[in-house]
């Protein structure tokens, strides 16, 4: 298995530009590019993510759900963990 975020010889993914195997990338598609630009398209896998985790975890309507960390697949779990009717406990 291959993460793009820690590649060998890279100076990070905070730089900005770096050059990582094509097998590291994915091509956004076309017809996403037009409603949507390459500031969406990013929150694509931490979307996932949170998905994941929230179907994981067996999020069901009324339950009540604490999240520990506001960073992007934290808040992005607290807005999938909504639609899946969960009570959030601020």
């Amino acid at each position: 298995m291959k993460f793009a975020a820690n590649p060998p010889y890279t100076h990070g993914t905070l730089s900005k530009y770096y050059k990582i195997p094509a097998d590291c990338c994915y091509k956004v598609p076309t017809n996403m590019e037009k409603p949507f630009g390459l500031d969406e398209a990013v929150l694509i896998e931490p979307l996932a993510v949170a998905v994941h985790s929230v179907r994981q975890v067996g999020v069901q309507p009324g339950d009540k759900v604490v999240v520990f960390g506001a960073g992007t697949i934290g808040l992005l779990f607290v807005a999938v963990a909504r639609e899946y009717g969960a009570i959030l406990i601020t």
